[in-house]
């Protein structure tokens, strides 16, 4: 069976390889996660707000056990704040 890390991976591969021709042999899925984080930084996007888009647990026990991620309009609006670079794919 396969994981669902495995089929997230192969559907999103071909995003980069069409946004930056031969991206596979130069970046990582990390790679691109990096610079989505960033970009959200830059565009003022809470910290908090951008642990979970990023699906990072929390800074402590209270964050990571009681409280619930970000409602998906919150990350949506978030995410309309990121830069659309290869506008053609």
């Amino acid at each position: 069976m396969t994981g669902l890390g495995d089929t997230f991976y192969g559907d999103w591969i071909k995003v980069p390889n069409v946004a930056v021709p031969n991206a596979a042999e130069k970046k990582v899925f990390h790679s691109f996660r990096k610079s989505g984080g960033a970009d959200l930084k830059h565009a003022g996007v809470a910290s908090e707000l951008r642990a979970d888009i990023l699906g990072h647990g929390g800074d402590n026990i209270t964050e990571e056990r009681y409280a619930s991620s970000a409602k998906l309009k919150q990350m949506l609006e978030a995410l309309q704040k990121l830069p659309i670079v290869p506008d053609h794919i």
